[in-house]
């Protein structure tokens, strides 16, 4: 069993571990940080031009990296125009914060406020019914009729 390795953290030291030994022939292993990698060369490809599907994986890194360096060239363009824009004015910064709640007796509210309160966050303190009864059956605890 085994796979291609021609991208990717294994590749980069297999290929570094044949470099170290010159060109060899046959198979070989190596230890590496996430295992052992075993190889077998039976020759040199003088000039190799791999196919789009194994090029692949590293064009869309070459590609992400160019559209990245793009977007942040805008952004610090548009940030060079005028930083002040991404200002967010005073800022403070707490661990801890503490409120003392004023007795209840001093906060004066009409019944029209509280009742405007409730309506407004109704959905904060209900539910929708989980249950529909049609009828409620009551039997008594003793002989008595109902």
């Amino acid at each position: 069993m085994g796979a291609d390795i021609d991208t990717g953290f294994a590749a980069s030291v297999l290929s570094d571990t044949l470099w170290r030994l010159g060109e060899p022939h046959g198979a070989g292993r190596a230890a590496y940080g996430r295992g052992q990698l075993v190889w077998q060369v039976t020759g040199r490809v003088a000039s190799y031009t791999p196919t789009f599907e194994q090029a692949e994986p590293a064009l869309r890194l070459a590609l992400e990296a160019s559209q990245r360096a793009v977007e942040e060239e805008g952004a610090r363009k548009i940030f060079a125009l005028d930083p002040q824009r991404f200002g967010v004015g005073r800022r403070y910064h707490y661990t801890r914060l503490a409120v003392t709640t004023p007795p209840l007796d001093d906060i004066r509210l009409t019944r029209a406020q509280v009742e405007r309160w409730r309506q407004q966050n109704l959905a904060k303190y209900s539910a929708p019914e989980l249950v529909r009864a049609s009828h409620v059956l009551v039997t008594p605890i003793n002989d008595s009729p109902a």
